[in-house]
């Protein structure tokens, strides 16, 4: 069976302050004495690429957006006191970040570097958000696995579908990036490359449409502000033939020199992240218990002679499958049944490119191809060559312009805040196709021969 599915979607959002649809990260800023700072710079900046920015009000306030999920370096700087700069913070889809700043007084102008420590209580998320450090202290890597992981979801065995509430498994809506995902084939980024996953179980806001399951909101990688790479190779020794060889790399692609700036750093306009993974799995999700197979000498003698025959009561002879006369003493147990073999490749990637202050291009997407055994321990007792194989190849991918109608985190020159300080709009467009097909694995796609056993010249 061949489906191939085309979307192609083109979503406008035009949103002002107060909008559901816009993450940010929003905070008052204060000095030692706990007093508010007015007109207080902040800077947000993620792998280098400044993304927004803002003043503080009269109260300290201050608020940035639009921003896409992931992490962020935010800096905060007053004249007359020491600048404070905090990384990795985590912006969620859909979600505002709470981050409040104190600055002090200091001749000397100190940079003080934090790291952002995510609170236990966040009064401004309702939801389950696995970051990119707490995905790599899990013992999977796989999407549902994951997020079986949240309450309120059931997933029956590992590697399974998984259930929302009761609900159905086709309820549930995956989006990656900000792509609405159709179906669940796909859905498993390379190692390290998920940055978040976010699970709404419950309370599921308006703007996702009429959901019966959960929402699935994954983040990929975000560009580096320096060029990272790893390479990993891993094999298993459990006797299971389980094999991955995974890439990731990231970092800047153009600097430019910040005309604004008294130091000759050089700031980065455009980034890029890649990751990648090819499985070659033997028995992905083995069981507890040892698999039977029918002993290779039985086996044979069935295959070459599949009907035997007997008498009926008549003294008629009857014919009859050779395979219901098998007991168990021509069976034995293996731990890696044969023909459960998965073969997949993954990448998916990221660009991020700021045009000029107010203008960003982001793009983005992913592949991935599945070779799959659909294994049947029924069917694997008589014909496990006869197992068939189903092709998968999935490819999505977008490209999302945002341009904010004032310039991030400056005031004009009557020393006023502008009249409007966060209008922006947002253009994206995407794509994404389905080519899935199962198919013997001799066969493939000759049809007339499927259900032909053979043709025997046997004396009875």
């Amino acid at each position: 069976m061949n489906r191939t599915l085309h979307y192609l979607l083109l979503s406008v959002f035009i949103s002002l302050s107060g909008s559901a649809l816009a993450q940010e990260i929003l905070g008052t800023v204060t000095d030692e004495k706990k007093e508010p700072i007015v007109n207080a710079s902040v800077q947000v900046k993620q792998g280098g690429i400044l993304k927004g920015g803002a003043v503080t009000d009269f109260d300290g306030h201050y608020s940035v957006k639009p921003l896409d999920a992931g992490y962020y370096d935010v800096t905060f700087s007053y004249a007359g006191k020491n600048s404070k700069t905090i990384t990795k913070v985590v912006v969620s889809p859909n979600e505002q970040t709470g981050l409040d700043a104190t600055l002090d007084a200091g001749e000397h102008k100190l940079k003080e570097v934090t790291i952002y420590s995510k609170p236990l209580i966040d009064k401004y998320k309702n939801n389950t958000i696995l970051t990119s450090k707490e995905i790599s202290q899990k013992p999977t890597t796989q999407t549902a696995d994951l997020v079986a992981l949240t309450p309120g979801i059931y997933q029956q065995t590992r590697g399974g579908a998984i259930n929302s509430g009761g609900g159905r498994t086709t309820g549930n809506v995956y989006i990656i990036d900000g792509l609405q995902v159709q179906g669940t084939v796909g859905i498993d980024l390379a190692q390290g490359s998920t940055e978040q996953l976010e699970v709404i179980a419950s309370g599921i806001p308006a703007n996702y449409g009429d959901v019966s399951g959960a929402v699935i909101n994954i983040t990929s990688r975000g560009v580096a502000q320096k060029f990272t790479g790893t390479v990993k190779g891993q094999h298993s020794l459990d006797g299971y033939n389980n094999n991955l060889l995974s890439f990731s790399i990231a970092g800047p692609v153009l600097r430019k020199r910040n005309i604004d700036s008294n130091t000759h750093r050089r700031e980065s306009i455009m980034g890029f992240a890649l990751s990648g993974d090819y499985y070659d799995d033997h028995d992905r999700y083995p069981s507890y218990y040892n698999s039977f197979v029918t002993k290779g000498s039985v086996l044979s003698q069935i295959q070459q002679n599949p009907l035997k025959i007997v008498s009926d009561n008549n003294g008629l002879p009857v014919f009859n499958p050779a395979s219901a006369y098998v007991t168990n003493s021509d069976l034995t147990t293996v731990k890696q049944p044969p023909h459960n073999d998965i073969k997949e490749a993954r990448v998916n990637g990221k660009l991020d490119f700021k045009l000029n202050d107010q203008m960003t291009l982001v793009a983005g997407g992913n592949v991935d191809y599945t070779s799959q055994d659909q294994y049947n321990s029924a069917r694997n007792l008589f014909a496990p060559e006869a197992t068939p194989v189903q092709n998968s190849l999935t490819g999505r991918g977008f490209i999302r312009f945002s341009q904010r109608l004032s310039k991030p985190g400056q005031i004009n020159d009557t020393s006023k805040h502008n009249l409007i300080s966060n209008a922006y709009y947002s253009v994206q467009v995407d794509y994404q196709k389905l080519y899935q097909v199962d198919e013997d694995p001799k066969f493939k796609s000759n049809v007339f021969e499927y259900g032909y056993v053979g043709k025997f010249n046997t004396k009875y």
